[in-house]
């Protein structure tokens, strides 16, 4: 997975250059690339996407899209971090949320009326 990695940087890095446009930007694509190449870059897309570092929205397929760079890639970026180095934490199902705030309200009601 060696090359997938540098394969996003390099993705990360062609939307980083672009990150003063007013819109967003194709697949960061060569001309001569293959479609294999393009599906994998699309891939490496989705996946920078999933992290949170750019704005990806597919159109017509898997290998057609267009995106822009976040504030997080642009960390990433200037701060010289590996773009797989940098992880979304899942959230919290809304129904655990919920039930570790009734469990800490019946605790303090518990506590004040005991």
């Amino acid at each position: 997975m060696r090359d997938f990695d540098e394969l996003e940087q390099t993705a990360l890095r062609r939307f980083y250059e672009a990150r003063h446009n007013d819109h967003a930007i194709p697949l960061p694509a060569e001309d001569d690339d293959s479609i294999v190449r393009m599906a994998e870059i699309a891939e490496a897309c989705r996946s920078l996407a999933a992290k949170g570092l750019i704005d990806w929205t597919e159109i017509f397929g898997a290998t057609v899209g267009y995106g822009r760079i976040t504030a997080a890639g642009i960390i990433v970026v200037d701060h010289d971090t590996r773009a797989f180095e940098f992880e979304r934490a899942p959230a919290a199902p809304l129904s655990d949320l919920w039930r570790r705030t009734a469990a800490a309200m019946l605790t303090r009601y518990r506590a004040h009326f005991a």
